[in-house]
């Protein structure tokens, strides 16, 4: 029960020969129930094949409240790569990983990598309206983010379309995508005006100075 003295005994023999994996998968789970989360996120990152799924992303919120940005957006990753879609997903891991892909993209673009979160986004996208298309079988994503986020769905689609906008080097592509999440910001009356702003940007950066004005 001298939980405090076991993790400095586990973090003793990691040091003594990192290659042992036993000491290292113990420490980020015991380090969290001590209240120590820095540390967990430490040890999780260097073993990143072996750590838990639902510890990264307690970690990962961590790392989000403390702004670090960076440090949460690899652990983000991490527990992408290691939750794969399975064929049989269910409504409730669907909603994760594209809540957690979302996260990913702000991330992104909070580190300066507007490319990066445009990629990011741009499947966020693809999935969402093509879950809300009526040929989709299964019910809509899109509705069910929508319930979760609440007012922050016009923020997510504003910041997604910014992205699109300052990826360089932008291209067509990327500028039909910032179109098509500033019509779906427009959805929401609270936000209705200021996507139109954004619109007018995205006319302006076609060189279209008439139909923005």
């Amino acid at each position: 029960g001298e939980m405090a003295v076991a993790l400095r005994g586990y973090q003793r023999a990691y040091r003594w020969d990192p290659s042992l994996p036993q000491p290292l998968g113990k420490i980020a789970p015991l380090a969290l129930s001590l209240d120590r989360p820095a540390e967990a996120v430490r040890y999780s990152l260097l073993d990143a094949a072996a750590a838990d799924p639902p510890l990264l992303r307690r970690l990962a919120f961590y790392q989000t409240e403390q702004q670090d940005w960076s440090g949460a957006l690899r652990l983000y990753r991490l527990w992408l790569e290691k939750t794969p879609q399975a064929n049989s997903a269910s409504n409730a891991e669907s909603l994760m990983r594209m809540m957690t892909r979302i996260e990913i993209g702000r991330l992104e673009y909070l580190t300066n990598q507007p490319t990066a979160a445009s990629e990011t986004f741009a499947k966020v996208q693809a999935e969402l309206l093509d879950s809300a298309s009526p040929d989709s079988s299964q019910s809509s994503l899109l509705e069910r983010l929508t319930r979760v986020l609440g007012p922050s769905v016009p923020v997510t689609w504003e910041i997604a379309g910014r992205c699109h906008l300052e990826a360089t080097p932008q291209n067509p592509r990327q500028i039909a995508l910032a179109r098509q999440a500033f019509e779906q910001m427009a959805f929401s009356p609270t936000a209705a005006q200021r996507a139109n702003y954004w619109l007018a940007e995205t006319l302006a950066s076609e060189d279209k100075p008439f139909e923005a004005y």
